[in-house]
């Protein structure tokens, strides 16, 4: 059983997962895929927007665990 996902890295990113990933999201997401220079980052999805909103502007363990791990990578990509 995999866990959910809260964050993905630019390039795990495309216009498919809009929904998931918001419109800006995405759109980094697709323009990393065609090679243009932008930053390297990563994306908090959408589904984490509304725990936050729905849990008392609080983030479960595990959420902040991802970002922390997200922010490693893009050190490590910086």
């Amino acid at each position: 059983m995999s866990k959910q996902r809260y964050t993905y890295m630019f390039n795990e990113v495309d216009m498919t997962m809009r929904n998931l990933c918001g419109g800006k999201g995405a759109n980094l997401g697709q323009m990393t895929k065609l090679g243009l220079p932008i930053p390297e980052g990563f994306i908090v999805t959408t589904e984490t927007c509304s725990y936050f909103y729905e849990n008392s502007q609080k983030l479960s363990k595990e959420i902040i665990e991802q970002i922390k791990e997200s922010l490693k990578i893009l050190e490590k990509q910086t």
